[in-house]
């Protein structure tokens, strides 16, 4: 083997561990930024992209070498990308709930206001989340994490739980799931909710 291809090897080599721990990272912070910030999410999501990519060719490159170290990192890429596909859903949930619990009590002040007949705070709370009531009855309060044209998501709270009737969209035919009443909330349409809480949902609207 000569020395120049000597030298290819370990920077293929190195250049495939490199983009693995990267992309590994980007999966673990995409999934711990879900829901809150849609332009760092969408950006989280095309390096995680790219990055993906660059792994792809390693691969490719790697079997194409035949070299057992190479090929251990690449058996190493579709490893990390089955357990980031499974852990990805209790990631999210536990993100979401962990900034829940952050912003819960100031949450809890403004439903507590509403049900005491005062109007709802006008412009972004100090966690940017915007206000939004649906007076039933009962009093349903929203705050809306992030929003693009007519989609948006955030905290629902919703003492009769009839949100939690929403799952994501239905099959086929991206039918909706919420019943009627619960679509309806919050001027629709409503696709799906996760439980945060007793009584609190994070749900996503188009």
């Amino acid at each position: 083997m000569s020395v120049s291809t000597a030298r290819f090897r370990r920077l293929t080599r190195n250049w495939l561990c490199g983009a693995l721990v990267v992309w590994v990272i980007l999966g673990l912070a995409l999934n711990l930024n879900y829901g809150r910030e849609p332009l760092g999410f969408a950006l989280l999501q095309s390096l995680h992209a790219i990055s993906g990519v660059f792994m792809l060719a390693g691969c490719i490159v790697a079997g194409a070498m035949g070299e057992r170290e190479n090929l251990l990192v690449a058996l190493g890429f579709f490893a990390a990308g089955v357990v980031l596909f499974f852990a990805s859903p209790p990631l999210q949930r536990l993100a979401l709930r962990l900034e829940f619990q952050k912003v819960r009590p100031a949450y809890e002040a403004v439903v507590t206001s509403v049900q005491a007949g005062r109007p709802a705070p006008v412009g972004p709370m100090s966690d940017g989340a915007n206000v939004r009531v649906d007076h039933g009855p009962p009093a349903r309060v929203a705050f809306a994490w992030s929003a693009f044209g007519d989609n948006w998501n955030g905290v629902v709270y919703d003492p009769t739980e009839i949100v939690a009737t929403a799952g994501g969209w239905g099959k086929p035919g991206q039918t909706f799931t919420a019943s009627p009443r619960a679509q309806e909330l919050f001027g629709g349409d409503l696709v799906g909710c996760t439980r945060l809480a007793p009584q609190w949902f994070h749900c996503g609207f188009t």
